[in-house]
């Protein structure tokens, strides 16, 4: 499948924002997520993939400590 240039631009901008190593972090997260998924964790999927979601995802600030 060939992916139209503005696609990948997009995708490439996006990338630009996260460091090699947060890159690297994520892609390895994902990848022990797809293994958990292809059986490799006896907890099932949904909780994998959550657990993923809440170390990966940062907590947004609470609104009384911005500024500080």
């Amino acid at each position: 499948m060939l992916f139209r240039s503005f696609y990948v631009q997009k995708l490439y901008g996006q990338a630009s924002e996260y460091s090699a190593e947060e890159l690297r972090s994520a892609l390895a997260r994902l990848a022990g997520l797809d293994h958990a998924l292809k059986g490799g964790s006896r907890e099932p999927g949904e909780l994998a993939l959550a657990r993923m979601l809440v170390e990966m995802v940062p907590r947004p600030e609470p609104a009384g400590r911005r500024g500080r």
